[in-house]
């Protein structure tokens, strides 16, 4: 496996690739992919699916990706999404909004390269982001007593989801529970319920 500089080398002049960690991410495919000899670049843009993509993107009249500038004033790329992310979840927006009607619009059009699937976004930036959100929240309610709540619900596809919110015991921030824990049950019971909240 080539190393991560080298990689990075190899796609200074390739507006349709970026590095994502120690792998090649293609913003045409919206994948990412770890190769050992630059030729594997070079097969990989001969193949179906990219040229496929490539020529969708020009159908639909898009610009071609530009590369972010690296002043030090501008946040990297990956800072963005992942702040967009970030704030798409504190206000409960779902990340499928991204993925179409106005609001990609206006992301395609301000943002200098496009955003991840959501799926992409879900598997990479939310699991960060929740760790993060796991800090702040402990952080928060430090060792004030606290309030937890368990609730049981059923989503559209018919799954059982039980919810385990906390928040901090005090007159001021009482009323705001933040989500700390989310289970899947087979079947929907309050013993069930009961023993999922227990592991938290």
């Amino acid at each position: 496996m080539a190393s991560t500089a080298l990689m990075a080398k190899w796609i200074v002049a390739e507006p349709d690739f970026m590095m994502e960690g120690s792998s090649i991410y293609c913003k045409l495919c919206l994948k990412p992919f770890k190769i050992g000899r630059k030729q594997e670049l070079n097969q990989h843009k001969s193949t179906r699916g990219h040229i496929n993509a490539r020529n969708n993107r020009k159908n639909q009249g898009q610009q071609p990706i530009t590369k972010c500038s690296t002043s030090a004033n501008d946040s990297t790329p990956d800072v963005v999404i992942q702040e967009l992310v970030s704030a798409c979840l504190e206000e409960g927006i779902p990340l499928s909004k991204l993925e179409r009607g106005p609001l990609k619009s206006f992301l395609e059009k301000h943002l200098p390269k496009l955003i991840p699937s959501r799926k992409i976004l879900s598997n990479r930036v939310t699991n960060e982001l929740f760790e993060q959100v796991q800090v702040k929240t402990r952080a928060h309610i430090g060792n004030s007593p606290i309030w937890c709540s368990v609730d049981e619900s059923t989503d559209r596809l018919g799954r059982n989801i039980v919810n385990v919110l906390v928040g901090k015991l005090d007159t001021k921030n009482s009323a705001k529970g933040r989500l700390i824990m989310l289970f899947l049950l087979k079947e929907q019971t309050h013993l069930q319920s009961c023993s999922a909240s227990r592991k938290v």
